[in-house]
């Protein structure tokens, strides 16, 4: 009965130890699928409470343009996405 009892404690123990590491392995292939993973929202900014002489979408990203190669020497932007909080408007409608 003694000897089953240990042999029960060091199993029970072993697996614990084994879920430990194999977690941490699931971890770390989870990080390096990440890090080898590129995708468009890497590569996003987005701007809140932003002002601009006019808000066609054209104005926008020539306005942006100008101050990211002013700022920090980024020549090209693909293209902007203006959106607009709506938060008062669904908070009175809804």
């Amino acid at each position: 009965m003694h000897i089953t009892t240990v042999l029960l404690v060091v199993a029970i123990a072993m697996s614990f130890l084994w879920l430990i590491r194999m977690r941490q392995l699931l971890l770390q292939a989870a990080k390096n699928l990440d890090i080898g993973i590129l995708t468009p929202s890497d590569f996003c900014l987005m701007g809140k409470h932003m002002e601009f002489d006019n808000y066609d979408p054209e104005s926008i990203k020539a306005e942006i343009e100008a101050e990211l190669k002013n700022e920090y020497e980024i020549s090209e932007v693909i293209y902007v996405n203006p959106v607009y909080d709506i938060s008062n408007y669904y908070q009175v409608f809804a």
